[in-house]
């Protein structure tokens, strides 16, 4: 038995494939109208502008991406500390440890630095090309 987590769609849809649920034009439509609002809601999030903060902190990744090193054998890349001190953005906007941390694990995770890990700290570096 596997540990699945079950979301309102699977939930409805369940309800959906029971004979006396299906039978029942009451219960179907109002199963139906539930899965149509879940459509319009899980849709709209992917819809809206990005806000304020969200286009601040692109120019940020830009900025981090462009200059961190390639990794080679002598350097394997900055530390979120290193950035702190080395990306002017970092340095002028104050940013925290916290807020680094989130903006380099959004681009590693989006594949657009390298993110390594050596003796339990974690470097980050430009992708080679």
């Amino acid at each position: 038995m596997t540990n699945q987590k079950f979301t309102l769609r699977d939930y409805y849809n369940a309800l959906l494939a029971i004979d006396e649920v299906a039978n029942n034009p009451t219960l179907r439509e109002m199963t139906e109208k539930r899965i149509v609002q879940l459509d319009k809601k899980n849709g709209s999030s992917a819809d809206r502008k990005p806000s304020v903060k969200q286009v601040e902190n692109e120019g940020y990744k830009t900025e981090i991406m462009n200059l961190l090193p390639v990794a080679s054998d002598e350097c394997a890349g900055w530390t979120v500390a290193e950035i702190n001190k080395n990306v002017p953005c970092c340095v002028e906007g104050g940013f925290s440890s916290s807020k680094t941390t989130a903006l380099v694990t959004q681009l590693a995770k989006a594949d657009m630095i390298v993110r390594k890990e050596i003796k339990g700290r974690a470097y980050f570096s430009a992708k080679a090309e």
